[in-house]
């Protein structure tokens, strides 16, 4: 007999099985795995808890993913010779753009 594996829903241990299915039952509302894995710790494994979790703090885990994004790309080889905080602030200002986020860095004087 192979032994079980468990997982830690927030509070509750259940098993691996059980977490991939509460996981795939977020999933097919297309919520990301990382946000859905959030939601179950938040409700400690409470599947429908945790989908109310998602729709009341989806607002910040998208603003969340946007700024890690943009920190990642605060190290992106066409910000080479700027500082990573300055890279950031001008990713923040451009909504992104990598592009306009170098030529502020470039006209603003920042970061240089």
């Amino acid at each position: 007999a192979s032994a079980m594996s468990y997982a830690l829903a927030g509070s509750r241990m259940v098993s691996t099985d059980h977490l991939y299915l509460m996981t795939n039952s977020l999933r097919s509302m297309n919520w990301p795995r990382h946000w859905m894995i959030k939601a179950l710790e938040a409700a400690s494994g409470d599947q429908r808890a945790a989908s109310d979790w998602l729709v009341l703090n989806h607002p910040q885990l998208e603003e969340f993913d946007i700024r890690e994004h943009y920190k990642s790309l605060s190290t992106h080889k066409n910000f080479e010779g700027f500082l990573p905080k300055w890279v950031y602030v001008a990713l923040l200002r451009c909504h992104g753009n990598l592009d306009r986020a170098k030529e502020w860095l470039l006209t603003s004087g920042k970061g240089a």
